[in-house]
């Protein structure tokens, strides 16, 4: 149907990476050949109309690099051919593997296979706001009404800034040397560009340290979960 379609190149293209990837979810979840998968509710023609829907969309605006937020999946259970399915729905969660989600707002299902397959098949990478020059901001609202809970997904437009350094900042209070040791290496391990420390005092003038770190923006999300992980409670942690 897509290759027949009066559609370009790049559409064709790019809508065909992203059933191939739903079809692999799901090949993974039934534990089949992916030849043999089907896509049961992802097939149906309103699925269809928003993979090409979005894929268009994202060629007339010359789209060339998308960067998304942590996920969130909602939560409950959903209704499908196989019965009532925990949230995320297993091809869903299969999809997200390896990327940040969280579950906030209402018991139902906030995202389908097909978004999270449109999502992990653009996205460069899954995190914080990158630094960026904002020139245009689109909402598309869903078919749901809630009480305490906006149902819109927003698209943020806009061209690369000059910014090509994050800086984090932790005020660290009762870390040994050791271990304040142990958390530089692992932040020169994981992509930051420069690690110090700086004597200062703290309330009541306890003595503490100012850790400072330098990173790329791309990498700022990750680096200051490293910080938190590394300086558990005893540290107050700030970014810029």
């Amino acid at each position: 149907m897509i290759e027949d379609a009066d559609l370009a190149e790049r559409v064709k293209s790019d809508a065909t990476a992203v059933f191939r990837r739903l079809g692999e979810a799901e090949a993974a979840v039934h534990r089949v050949p992916v030849e043999k998968v089907h896509l049961h509710e992802v097939g149906a023609v309103d699925s269809i109309a928003d993979i090409v829907g979005t894929c268009l969309g994202l060629a007339l605006l010359g789209v060339e690099e998308i960067q998304c937020s942590a996920v969130n999946t909602g939560s409950g259970m959903v209704k499908t051919e196989h019965g009532l399915l925990p949230v995320p729905a297993p091809a869903t969660a299969a999809l997200l593997a390896g990327k940040p989600v969280y579950a906030r707002g209402p018991e139902v299902e906030l995202t389908t296979p097909t978004g999270a397959a449109v999502a992990v098949t653009f996205a460069s990478r899954f995190g914080a706001l990158p630094a960026m020059r904002l020139t245009g901001v689109g909402y598309g609202a869903g078919g749901r009404d809630f009480p305490d809970h906006a149902s819109v997904l927003r698209v943020m437009l806009g061209e690369a800034s000059a910014a090509t350094e994050a800086v984090i900042e932790a005020n660290i209070d009762g870390l040994t040397q050791q271990m304040l040791g142990y958390a530089v290496e692992r932040l020169l391990e994981n992509g930051a560009l420069d690690v110090s420390f700086t004597p200062i005092f703290l309330n009541k003038n306890r003595p503490g340290t100012l850790l400072r770190v330098i990173a790329r923006p791309e990498d700022q999300e990750r680096l200051a979960q490293i910080v938190f992980a590394e300086i558990s409670d005893h540290g107050r942690v700030r970014s810029r």
